[in-house]
């Protein structure tokens, strides 16, 4: 067997290239994290973290009413990208186009727009 050399040899190339290709892989993926330019026009969006930080969770314009936010209890931060003023639990409003990068304490409450 005068080849197994020269296949040993390939099978090693070929395996230093797939751990090189992986690596170069691992070190350019994308991260998940929220941030203010991920917020679709048109929507209410909330984060769990201050700036736009952490989780991020949005309402369209068109699901008016009230809204339970359990994934983002509380909620530290907003953007309201609707032509509606949105009540956030029990901070106040945040008007059309407004970003609130932090709100001191949390927000506790239903996001409520769009209602009487």
């Amino acid at each position: 067997m005068r080849n197994a050399p020269a296949v040993r040899k390939l099978f090693m190339s070929a395996l230093a290239a797939a751990a090189l290709l992986a690596g170069a892989l691992a070190m350019t993926a994308p991260t998940a994290s929220a941030a203010l330019s991920d917020c679709p026009r048109n929507a209410v969006c909330i984060w769990s973290g201050t700036l736009g930080g952490g989780q991020m969770s949005w309402f369209g314009e068109g699901d008016t009413g009230c809204h339970p936010h359990p994934n983002n209890t509380p909620i530290w931060s907003a953007y309201n990208r609707t032509r509606w003023d949105v009540r956030l639990g029990d901070k106040g409003f945040v008007h059309e186009g407004q970003y609130v990068p932090e709100t001191p304490g949390g927000v506790y409450g239903d996001i409520c727009f769009g209602v009487g």
